[in-house]
């Protein structure tokens, strides 16, 4: 966890580096979020070529544009991600034990009954 603390710090001190040297920044989050639809677009298109590394390239930038957004609104990318597993986790344990009590075998349904479940979870 340490390195992967310092290479978030590292790439944060960058960018601040960046806009502090030469205004290289976005103006708000607002245009930190259209750059990562724009990456996103970008992952769809190297995803349908099907190239490897242009595919690992482009998920790199995804990540990249989604620690700026966090950096703007100055919140702490791994304490989000971990209370955003912990939702996660929780609203799956949840379809759990309505599975047991409906007595479904939760291996056996389809995506569409899961996401079901995954809902009344909410």
């Amino acid at each position: 966890m340490e390195k992967e603390r310092k290479i978030i710090n590292k790439i944060i001190e960058y960018q601040n580096y960046l806009k502090k040297e030469y205004g290289f920044d976005w103006d708000s989050v607002y245009g930190v979020v259209d750059k990562l639809e724009e990456e996103i677009k970008e992952l769809r298109d190297a995803l349908k070529i099907e190239d490897k590394n242009k595919i690992e390239e482009e998920f790199g930038d995804i990540l990249i544009t989604v620690l700026n957004i966090s950096r703007f609104l100055n919140l702490d990318i791994v304490e989000t991600l971990k209370k955003s597993f912990d939702k996660f986790k929780n609203r799956f344990e949840k379809m759990e034990k309505i599975a047991e009590k409906r007595k479904i075998d939760l291996k056996k349904l389809k995506i569409n009954e899961l996401d079901s479940l995954w809902e009344e979870s909410k």
